[in-house]
């Protein structure tokens, strides 16, 4: 009980970080250090899912949410006319 009770408030954890990091974005001057900080979270969130297989549709979302905004970093970091592969 313990351990998925720590795995729910670890993952509401994720959740509310990955709102601030949203309500961020829009006004951050170091976009490519918040693509480090989102990365590693994503990452902790691939091994968590791998740990609780029962919670990796839950898991799975989070990691999406993480990928899109680290996408959309990513399109904001880069200058303007670059080509994108």
């Amino acid at each position: 009980m313990t351990q998925q009770y720590d795995l729910d408030d670890r993952l509401r954890q994720s959740a509310r970080k990955l709102r601030e990091w949203n309500w961020l974005a829009a006004i951050s001057t170091r976009r490519a250090e918040a693509v480090v900080i989102l990365r590693d979270e994503a990452r902790f969130l691939i091994q968590l899912g791998l740990q609780h297989p029962t919670e990796a549709r839950r898991i799975g979302r989070l990691i999406v949410a993480y990928r899109r905004l680290i996408e959309a970093l990513d399109r904001m970091t880069q200058p303007e006319g670059a080509d994108v592969a």
